[in-house]
């Protein structure tokens, strides 16, 4: 009311700005993603939304560019008042198909303005949940589980400590530092029969195979081996045998070759599977122990440019090749099935993921060549013998 008396309607038609850095993530939970945004304010970025006001988020697993973005047509409206521009919130969305999904917001002031859509955000709606065992390191990770289901995680951090957790029932337990006395790199874990872990690791800063064992009390850990070198497509690959008996499967660069490692309960011996002459062999090296307690090992020969494999009788290791096309044996990972006839995971010479069975011979197949950088396999075999392989698709990142 004015001075004269006069009643003066005021009528708010500035809309909220576009919410600004808009960000979509993979939340904890499964199929659930939690999209992020900066809080707009009430008149473009000025005042805070008050009661009356709303957010509304529509998502799409259509190319954004042939949707149709609207208020009308959102998913998710919900109210909203109190926040300050600028502040950061976010909203969990549950979708119960497992796709990739874009996202857009929009906010309404309390005059019922709507601003203009934020720009486009997009996660894989994912069926599995989530959960942070080391919210501050976590290179180079290795997981086993024990006869129990306790899993049990080695890994690294930015400056090569060495590092082991494990999570019982529905909880992760403290942190152990396992090794910070040297640049730990590519921890491979392994859990015996009382449930204790075994970690084998390269020393990349002295070119040493290193070996970490917890018997329940204490860590005890030793150097294997001296002098093999190291480079980044190194890898070391431990198992335990029936006698609890730690085997290891590495590449010597200095000598240009794959070689043994095998712990009988009192010392450590190492033998030669294989050797080239130029820049060597047994990289991305992958291991798996029979019933016998006898080795399997899937690996990159460099010098040839092709994935091999080598097998140990009880007696002599032999070895084979798996597949000849020149670039193929990248980033391996090797499973026995009942019978004990390996299955291996690894990247072709295309850079597809693909597999290789052996059933009196070897059998290969691209399973994955849409993108062609396929990296870091891991295989398992369910109780059929039928195999379960995760990886990462890095064109998808």
């Amino acid at each position: 009311v004015t001075s004269s008396g006069a009643l003066v309607q005021v009528i708010d038609a500035i809309p909220p700005s576009s919410p600004t850095l808009v960000a979509a993530y993979q939340s904890g939970s499964s199929n659930t993603i939690s999209v992020y945004w900066d809080e707009p304010g009430n008149d473009g970025n000025t005042g805070t939304l008050g009661s009356g006001s709303q957010f509304a988020i529509q998502y799409s697993s259509a190319d954004p560019a042939g949707v149709t973005w609207s208020t009308a047509s959102a998913q998710v409206i919900q109210s909203t008042s109190g926040v300050v521009p600028g502040t950061t919130v976010y909203y969990n969305v549950t979708i119960s198909t497992n796709a990739f999904y874009y996202f857009r917001v929009w906010m309404k002031d309390p005059a019922g303005n709507w601003s203009v859509q934020s720009s486009t955000a997009g996660a894989y709606n994912s069926p599995f949940s989530f959960e942070i065992a080391d919210a501050n390191r976590g290179s180079y990770p290795s997981l086993a589980i024990d006869k129990s289901g306790i899993l049990h995680v080695a890994y690294t951090d930015g400056t090569g400590v060495l590092y082991y957790i494990k999570r019982t029932g529905s909880s992760w337990g403290s942190l152990t530092t396992v090794d910070n006395t040297v640049n730990s790199r590519d921890p491979s874990i392994a859990i015996d029969s009382q449930g204790n872990p075994h970690v084998s690791y390269f020393d990349a800063g002295s070119g040493r195979l290193r070996y970490a064992h917890y018997d329940g009390v204490s860590w005890t850990k030793v150097t294997v081996v001296s002098g093999i070198g190291f480079a980044n497509d190194s890898h070391t690959a431990i198992a335990v045998d029936g006698a609890d008996h730690p085997q290891i499967a590495y590449p010597d660069r200095t000598q240009k070759a794959l070689k043994y490692a095998k712990f009988d309960g009192i010392s450590w011996s190492t033998s030669t599977i294989d050797t080239e002459s130029t820049i060597g062999t047994g990289l991305f090296v992958s291991l798996a122990l029979d019933g016998a307690g006898n080795g399997h090992i899937a690996y990159y020969d460099w010098d040839q440019g092709i994935l091999k494999y080598a097998a140990y009788n009880g007696m002599s290791w032999s070895t084979s090749t798996v597949d000849a096309a020149f670039g193929s044996g990248f980033y391996t990972s090797i499973a026995l099935d009942g019978q004990g006839n390996p299955q291996i995971a690894f990247q072709d010479e295309n850079g597809a993921l693909a597999y290789a069975k052996y059933s009196s011979f070897w059998s290969t197949s691209t399973l994955d060549d849409v993108s062609g950088n396929d990296v870091y396999n891991s295989i398992a075999l369910d109780g059929a013998g039928n195999a379960i392989i995760s990886y990462q698709d890095l064109s998808r990142s």
